[in-house]
Order: C-alpha cells, then structure tokens, then sequence
C-alpha cells in the first residue's frame, strides 16, 4: 500500500556506465584475448555464434581507435551477449556462474569501472540507494525477465531489506517448440506438451500462442512447470511474482482427444495455477488486467486502469517515421526498450476514445479498491502519453490507483523530479483507502471533467480535469487540481 509500481529492465552483468575509462577497458580486452588459455578466449570457444560475431565486430575497429558511443554500446551488447549465453547454457548453475563471471571481470577489468556491487543496469544498487535518497519507502519492483534475478541476486535482498516488493514477469500461456523458442518463459522442460497438451478448438485448429507464435497451453498441464520454475529461483529473495495473462485474456473449451475440458475448468486452473504461486511459495501475486474471476486471488493487477491502446490498428503508430510512432522493443544500451521508455503522442481517434475523462467510469474500483491494487498496463505506463500525464496522475489520486514506470539508472534521472512530486501526493492517501471500499463516484459538472470519488470511512476526493477553477458553496478546485475532503491535510495541488 502507498507503493508505486516500477519494471526495471537490464538483463546484463554490467553496463557502459560502470566502465569508468572505456579505452582503457577496450586495451585490456584485447590483451586478454591473446592469452589463449584465458578467460576471454575459454567463453569464445564455448559460445562460436555470438563469438563469432563480436569478433568480427572487434576486428573492424582500428588498433588505438578511440571508440565512439555507437561502438561502445556495441561492444558492450555483444560482450554481455556472449556472458549471458554462457551463464544461462546450464540454468542449474546460473546463479554461481554469473557471480562468478563478475568476480573474474573484476579482477581482470576492475581497475576500470565501477565497484562490483554497483553494476547492472535497472538491478544496479545505485538504483535501489537513489529511490531511498527520494524519500520513497514502499515500491514493487518488477523484473522485465526472471533471469535478471540470477544475474544480480544482491539486488533482490538489498531491496528486499528496504521494505520494497521485487517480483519478476512469468507466463504460462504459450509454449514454443523446443529449440525454436522466441522468449525463454516459453520454454517447457516437458517436450511432448507441445503435442500432446495444447489447446484445440471444435474445427480441430490448435490455439496459437501469444503474437501468433507456437500454441496455448492447456493450464491443467503447467503445474510441473510452475514448481520446476518457482524451485529454481527460492533461492533468490523474490517476495512477489506477476503471471501476465492467467487474469485476463481468451479461454476456449479444449477439444484435444482425451484432454477436452470446458472453458469454466480453463478459469478454475489459472486461478489453481496462482492459488500455488502465492501459498506454496509465499509471493505476493498479481497478473494483468485483474478480471473478476481472479479478484479473490491476487493482490495487485496490471492493466486494468489505462489498459492497452490498439495501437497496431493505426498505421500512424506503426510507423517509425511518425510522429506517433510507438517505439522499437529495443534498447540502445541495455536499458529501457523505446517501446516502454518513448513518450508518445496518441492519434486523435486513440485519444478520444481511451484518454477522454469523458468516458472513464471506476467501474472495477467501485467493487474492488479494497481487495485489487490495480494499476496501468506495462506498455501505457504512467508517462507514455506525453500531453495526458497530468490528467493520469489525477485520475490516479480519485481513483486511488499507484503510478507506474519503467526504470533504469537514465529514465530514474530524467524523471526524478516527476517521480517524486507524484509519490508525495499519491502514496499517503494510498495508504489510508487502500483498505476501504469506494462507496459512490459523481460528476459534479455537466460536462464531466469535475469529479469526485468517496470512500467508506468518509473520506473524499474531488478532482477538477478542466482548464478553469470549480466553484461549489465554499468549495473550490483549481484547474488541474485535486481537493482532499475529511482529510486532515485538507487541500492539495499538483
């Protein structure tokens, strides 16, 4: 309660800021990889692909050549490519391998960067020391991957040891044929469940998985999974988890011969699925969207407050040379992808009908503020469109509804100012209705862009959306503004 909601990216060991003098480092790189019994040359044996590659990359640059940004990030990419296959090449072992590669690094490379505790990207220490200098006390902190855990364990009890909730993203939904996996919670230890468990509808089609890609699994058949998952990250400190989907999305009646079970079993599976992630391995759970069926099980959900905009359906979105153009899922130095961290303008026809307070109704706040933290959906984040974030942020505060980022040390700087002003503001009236129903909600002009939301213990939340001052007895609400009623901080102004 009274936490934001931030997911924090970087699946590397260490990032260009914590190389303090990158010349120096790139010399002794090459030094090191003449020793053929060395470290450098042992990891390029083992991985020839991506070694390959980088090699080559390395042979282009010109001996002494001072290298510049682009080269660098490269550099960098290509070295955490080629320790991040080596580390994950037997995942038993990944938490002793990644730690043992950063000691080698330092001992080889320390002179030149960082002290080790501080590298990473989003897991880097220095994120969790600059939250704390910022005052906020209670945060979830979502890993974009699960492996970002066993890459930087330190950071998950560090933050763990703040008070913070650390959580990492998981799905069941798709499963890819072995070997062909796209992303890696596709990946199934059991190889006949692509066969043998996946979805199958009445014209015997098989339910293709997410994006089109493999097939949708039959939840029944997960729970082998789900332990061989949960087992091998105990003993990492994670206090929380998200199952994206298993609270949202398309269930089908399975036709698959000797597996047929109707949707409402699909339903009680999922939520048997979460049941066993929250009790048997004591996590605080949520998962997107948070719909009715899964409210008496998790405890915070994403998606259900800005939900995600159809942006596929508007050729100006798709579009990289648009000015409304979404953003590549890619990162230029191992940080924030442009997809999360751009903010974006939405087209007309978007904005009217998703962002127009015209239309929004906290019809899901009404029945569950007291059981649901529910907040945005990852990608329509709390900044992501530009010219609405103010009215995000007060739509928030009369909802009584967490903001959510995307985090990594550049994002943290640039919005620290944001970050704070919004915490201040959010998290002390969190803390007091996050346990209280919300009883009514009223429009208290005709045009609907003054608001006002009460809760169960009295309390009330005016907030005005439009661009002149409300008037009302000896009420008054600025433009853009928030009025707190029956609180003993009477009056607040963003």
């Amino acid at each position: 309660m009274g936490a934001p909601h931030f997911y924090i990216t970087g699946e590397v060991l260490f990032s260009i800021e914590d190389i303090k003098d990158f010349n120096g480092f790139f010399n002794r790189f090459k030094e090191e990889l003449r020793n053929e019994k060395g470290f450098l040359m042992e990891l390029f044996s083992k991985n020839i692909s991506t070694s390959k590659e980088f090699e080559n990359f390395i042979e282009q640059l010109k001996p002494n050549q001072k290298l510049n940004l682009y080269e660098k990030r490269t550099f960098i990419k290509y070295f955490n490519e080629l320790l991040y296959n080596e580390i994950f090449s037997n995942e038993e072992n990944s938490v002793k391998t990644s730690q043992n590669f950063k000691l080698e690094i330092e001992k080889i490379f320390g002179k030149f960067m960082t002290p080790i505790n501080y590298w990473g990207e989003g897991t880097s220490i220095e994120i969790l020391e600059t939250l704390n200098q910022f005052g906020i006390d209670k945060a979830w902190l979502g890993f974009h991957n699960y492996t970002m855990g066993e890459l930087n364990p330190k950071f998950i009890k560090k933050a763990v040891g703040m008070g913070y909730l650390v959580g990492a993203y998981d799905s069941y939904k798709s499963i890819h044929l072995k070997g062909k996996e796209k992303w890696n919670t596709a990946s199934f230890q059991d190889e006949t469940l692509f066969d043998s468990s996946t979805i199958t509808l009445e014209n015997g089609e098989k339910v293709t998985g997410f994006n089109g890609f493999g097939r949708e699994l039959n939840p029944k058949f997960s729970f082998d999974e789900v332990n061989y998952r949960l087992n091998r990250f105990s003993k990492l400190e994670f206090n929380s988890w998200f199952v994206d989907t298993d609270a949202v999305g398309e269930i089908y009646d399975d036709f698959t011969p000797g597996n047929e079970s109707e949707e409402e079993e699909q339903v009680n599976q999922r939520i048997k699925r979460m049941d066993l992630i929250k009790d048997k391995y004591n996590l605080v759970i949520g998962s997107e969207d948070g719909d009715d069926f899964a409210a008496a099980t998790i405890s915070y959900a994403h998606g259900i407050f800005t939900g995600i905009v159809p942006w596929w359906i508007y050729k100006d979105m798709k579009n990289p040379n648009s000015d409304y153009f979404i953003g590549r899922y890619v990162s230029k130095d191992g940080g924030v992808p442009e997809y999360f961290e751009k903010e974006i303008l939405l087209v007309d026809e978007a904005d009217y009908i998703f962002y127009n307070e015209l239309f929004n109704i906290p019809l899901y706040q009404l029945v569950y503020n007291d059981s649901v933290i529910g907040t945005n959906h990852w990608i329509f984040h709390t900044l992501k469109v530009k010219n609405r974030q103010k009215d995000i942020v007060l739509r928030g505060i009369l909802y009584n509804v967490p903001p959510m980022y995307h985090l990594d040390r550049k994002t943290l700087k640039e919005n620290k100012d944001r970050i704070t002003k919004h915490f201040q503001n959010f998290s002390k009236l969190h803390r007091e209705l996050a346990l209280e129903e919300m009883v009514d909600f009223c429009y208290l002009t005709e045009d609907r862009l003054v608001q006002k939301t009460t809760f169960s213990n009295g309390k009330e939340i005016i907030v005005n959306f439009s661009e002149i001052p409300f008037y009302q007895n000896s009420i008054k609400v600025d433009k853009k503004s928030f009025l707190l009623i029956n609180f003993k901080k009477s009056n607040d102004e963003l």
